[in-house]
């Protein structure tokens, strides 16, 4: 039996004002991409591009938040690809911890959220399990509807955590312990294709190809 391989590019925006300013960017939040960030994704989209040109990419997706929207952008041009925007690959929702310095919201938490994936982050959020929930649905969308293409994603560095975890079918207190690193305008690349050691039911299975892979940056 054959089976066609499926291709998940995930590339995280470039550096945002969120993140140099330590705010938490959500709708409110989000101040898009600084000056560096967005040379950043133009270096990444250079890259994307001469690998386009040899293997195409199918499918473009963005998540609904500035930072992401401005990345989106600049791919979209070096492919000529329209970005599409999936609801559902927005970062957690921070409910009224949303534009607040990030220092003051863990520590109204009361503790370290990576412990507590079942509480949300401040009132009104979403809880880091929830997150990964609607993560699932959106992705597994995507992928059924491009089976056996190439699929890129621009989101964020939660955006690829919460991706390796499910497709390394990892519980969510993982969080707690493990991490994964996702720098500005970095690039994580996943295939579902046969494994070397063939499943008893002979499906296909999802293997690493890079991660965080900066090295368009230097």
């Amino acid at each position: 039996m054959t089976h066609e391989v499926t291709e998940l590019l995930l590339v995280r925006h470039g550096e945002s004002v969120s993140s140099r300013t330590g705010t938490v960017g959500g709708p409110a939040g989000c101040g898009g991409l600084t000056e560096t960030g967005r040379e950043q994704v133009r270096r990444l989209a250079r890259r994307l591009r001469e690998d386009h040109t040899r293997r195409p990419v199918h499918a473009l997706y963005t998540s609904p938040l500035r930072r992401t929207r401005e990345s989106a952008r600049i791919v979209s041009a070096a492919l000529g690809l329209p970005a599409v925007t999936e609801p559902g690959l927005r970062e957690a929702d921070c409910g009224t911890g949303d534009g607040r310095p990030w220092r003051e919201v863990v520590a109204a938490f009361g503790g370290t959220p990576a412990l507590d994936p079942d509480r949300p982050l401040a009132p009104g959020g979403e809880s880091w399990g929830a997150y990964l929930a609607r993560v699932r649905a959106a992705v597994d969308r995507l992928l059924d509807r491009h089976s056996g293409r190439r699929v890129l994603i621009v989101g964020h560095g939660e955006t690829i955590t919460a991706v390796s975890q499910l497709l390394l079918d990892l519980p969510p207190g993982v969080r707690a312990h493990t991490s994964f690193t996702s720098g500005p305008a970095c690039l994580t690349h996943w295939a579902r294709r046969p494994l070397p050691w063939p499943p008893p039911d002979g499906e296909p299975g999802w293997t690493l190809l890079c991660h965080n892979d900066v090295s368009h940056l230097g």
